[in-house]
C-alpha cells in the first residue's frame, strides 16, 4: 500500500503541475471491504494521499470516490480531508444532502439511463438537480459511461443540464 500511496500522490501532483484544476482519487473496490478493512485500506491511504498533495498544492480541490461505500461515505468525508466526494448511483438523495452539508458532492445519475436517454433520463437528472440544489454539486454519472452509450444521448443530457432552471 505504501507504494500505491507514493505513486498516487506523485501522479496527482504531476497532474496539477500539468494544469489540472482538480484531481480525483478513485477506489472502485471499496464496497468489497468490511468496516475495519475500509478504514485500513481506503480511509488511511486516502487521508495520506490527500495530505501529501495538499502540502504541495493546498488550493487544488481533491475529489474522493469510494465507489459503493454506502453508509461509510460520511466517515470517509470526515476522516480523509477530501474537498468533494463522488456518489455512485446507489446513494439516496436524502443521504447525499447530509454529505453535501460537509463537502461538495458529485454524481450520481445511472449511466444506463443515459443509454436509454429520453424522458426517464431527463426526469432523473431534474430530480438530482433539484435534490442537491441546497449546496455545492457537480452533476456527473454514478460511474462512467458504458460502451453502448449513444453520443446523442450524452449531448441531450448535457443540453438539459445547461438549460435546466429550478422552480
Amino acid at each position: 500500500m505504501d507504494i500505491l500511496v507514493d505513486a498516487t500522490s506523485e501522479y496527482l501532483c504531476k497532474q496539477i503541475e500539468a494544469g489540472a484544476d482538480a484531481v480525483q482519487i478513485f477506489d472502485s473496490w471499496s464496497a468489497a471491504l468490511s468496516e475495519k478493512s475500509f478504514d485500513e485500506w481506503v480511509i488511511a491511504p486516502t487521508k495520506e494521499i490527500v495530505h501529501r498533495v495538499k502540502v504541495k498544492h493546498p488550493d487544488t480541490p481533491i475529489i474522493g470516490f469510494p465507489r459503493l461505500a454506502g453508509a461509510q461515505l460520511d466517515k470517509f468525508v470526515s476522516e480523509t480531508g477530501v474537498d468533494a466526494v463522488s456518489l455512485d448511483t446507489g446513494v439516496p438523495m436524502e443521504y447525499a444532502q447530509k454529505i453535501q452539508e460537509k463537502v461538495c458532492v458529485q454524481g450520481n445519475i445511472d449511466p444506463h439511463l443515459v443509454v436509454s436517454g429520453g424522458t426517464a433520463m431527463t426526469n432523473e437528472a431534474a430530480y438530482i438537480l433539484d435534490s442537491l440544489k441546497g449546496g455545492a454539486h457537480i452533476f456527473n454519472l454514478g460511474h462512467g459511461f458504458v460502451p453502448q452509450t449513444p453520443p446523442e444521448n450524452v449531448a441531450e443530457l448535457s443540453d438539459f443540464i445547461k438549460n435546466y432552471r429550478r422552480a
